[in-house]
């Protein structure tokens, strides 16, 4: 059976399985991430982190948002979300950010690195976990 959500995704992840198989529509997401290079996932893990961290203290990533149009001060997060968008794309770093998000850290996108990530004739993303 295709992953087709985070919980999903997550729940796999941290159970370590060898082959994951995920729907086009987090697989596309997945793809993206994985297809970034070295530096970006350095400035990506960095922004993402943050982001993760603000959605956790803030109550979610609209929340986020909310804070950044209510107070300019906090317009770091703003360039938090723009540094993880432009690295990996809206969609990605949305994505990437929800897990850290729902896992409390980063280490998830770290496992997330451990796998081959290889297109499907149906469209599905096949995870393949590195030996």
């Amino acid at each position: 059976m295709a992953i087709s959500t985070i919980e999903m995704l997550i729940k796999a992840l941290l159970g370590g399985e060898n082959t994951i198989e995920l729907e086009v529509g987090i697989g596309d997401k997945v793809i993206k991430i994985k297809g970034a290079g070295a530096v970006t996932w350095v400035v990506a893990f960095g922004a993402v982190g943050v982001l993760g961290y603000l959605a956790i203290k803030h109550g979610g990533s609209n929340a986020v948002t909310e804070a950044v149009a209510e107070n300019p001060a906090k317009s770091a997060m703003a360039g938090f979300v723009g540094v993880a968008t432009a690295a990996v794309g809206p969609a990605a770093a949305t994505l990437a950010a929800s897990m850290v998000a729902s896992t409390g850290g980063v280490s998830i996108l770290y496992k997330l690195r451990k796998y081959d990530a290889k297109k499907l004739d149906n469209g599905n993303v096949l995870l393949t976990k590195r030996v």
